[in-house]
């Protein structure tokens, strides 16, 4: 049986990415979307390197920073984000209709809302869209 792919929305956060990619590896084909290359760190971006088949950064990121290197720390992503939702959506059904991923996962809250739009639109299963906007909503 070959493997399935998962997209991977990486970003700040979560577990530890160490043991993240590597047990997601074992089962899995891994393509790594990176929404917001300045919230991954040096290591980080090093273990989506070894482990990814496939790895995306933003884009238009780079459109303004063309020389950007990760950095070994980050505390805080200090930098803007200033795509809105509908643009992260349509960028995740690009990629993932792409390497036509079975699955899309992340490890940041900021990307559960996009990601739970993206599957529903793709036909992939999920926890839904409505569900993702509760367990974003603090109040």
């Amino acid at each position: 049986m070959s493997k399935k792919t998962v997209l991977v929305i990486a970003d700040l956060g979560g577990c530890p990415p160490h043991m993240f990619y590597e047990s997601v590896a074992a089962s899995y084909h891994i393509v790594s979307y990176i929404p917001r290359p300045f919230a991954i760190t040096k290591g980080h971006a090093e273990l989506i390197e070894k482990y990814s088949i496939a790895v995306i950064k933003d884009r238009d990121y780079f459109d303004t920073h063309p020389s950007f290197e990760h950095p070994d720390s980050i505390y805080w992503a200090h930098d803007d984000y200033l795509k809105s939702e509908e643009e992260v959506v349509g960028d995740l059904i690009r990629v993932a209709s792409f390497f036509k991923a079975d699955a899309l996962t992340t490890n940041n809250e900021l990307f559960i809302a996009p990601m739970a739009k993206a599957a529903e639109r793709l036909g992939l299963r999920g926890a839904g869209v409505k569900a993702a906007e509760m367990a974003r909503d603090k109040s």
